[in-house]
């Protein structure tokens, strides 16, 4: 968040929380909608200043089929959007031109978001279990992995259409996309192992065995 705070969603509790980084101190708790029923929680969830200059917090609710938007500093509701009925939006990352990005995982689609109004833009199919969205430094690809399949699909961000569907293995659940646009990596996270996926031909060029089955990856560039 801005000035140092960073929020946190505290997922079956159904609150938010704001941290102060400066001095490692909690700040304030906030009650948010999950909706009504089993299963709503404060999932997968990001920060970002929209057009307007306000920021928000995002989450998606999983089995309650809602995404929700906070105002950050307030902590009071902006949006509530009502997804299809059994879609369980889980998964919600903010692209590098703002658009809100979740993962359907019931219907298997991804859903995009204007980030002010909370309208739906597009909503386009995915594999089996769609759960992480990550995007190329230069915002014009979108990748998106799943746990129920063995591809990573790759998405234009301004027409939405289907790129390409690179075949990694089983349970691509998380991606790391390299700043230089040449090289994405797709966790494996059934076979242990990650797959290098070359984005000049959209194929897979190395597979980097493990010796377990891995859970995350994240890519530091050097300083």
């Amino acid at each position: 968040g801005q000035n140092g705070i960073i929020h946190v969603g505290k997922m079956a509790s159904a609150q938010v929380v704001t941290i102060d980084t400066i001095n490692s101190a909690v700040l304030e708790t906030w009650d948010v909608p999950v909706g009504d029923g089993e299963g709503g929680v404060v999932c997968d969830a990001d920060v970002v200043v929209g057009s307007d200059g306000v920021e928000r917090f995002y989450y998606p609710t999983r089995k309650t089929d809602m995404v929700v938007s906070i105002n950050a500093k307030t902590g009071e509701v902006d949006k509530i959007f009502d997804a299809p009925e059994k879609s369980t939006p889980h998964m919600l990352t903010v692209a590098p031109d703002g658009n809100v990005w979740v993962q359907e995982a019931s219907s298997n689609t991804n859903a995009v978001f204007d980030p002010v109004s909370l309208d739906l833009i597009k909503r386009f199919p995915t594999g089996k279990g769609p759960v992480v969205a990550s995007f190329s430094a230069d915002g014009q690809y979108g990748y998106i992995g799943h746990f129920g399949d063995t591809s990573v699909l790759v998405v234009d961000t301004k027409t939405f259409e289907e790129v390409a569907r690179v075949f990694v293995g089983n349970s691509p659940k998380m991606l790391a996309i390299h700043p230089g646009g040449k090289y994405a990596y797709a966790i494996v996270s059934k076979e242990a192992s990650v797959a290098v996926i070359n984005t000049e031909f959209w194929g897979v060029t190395k597979r980097i065995t493990l010796e377990n089955n891995p859970t995350n990856i994240f890519l530091r560039s050097s300083p």
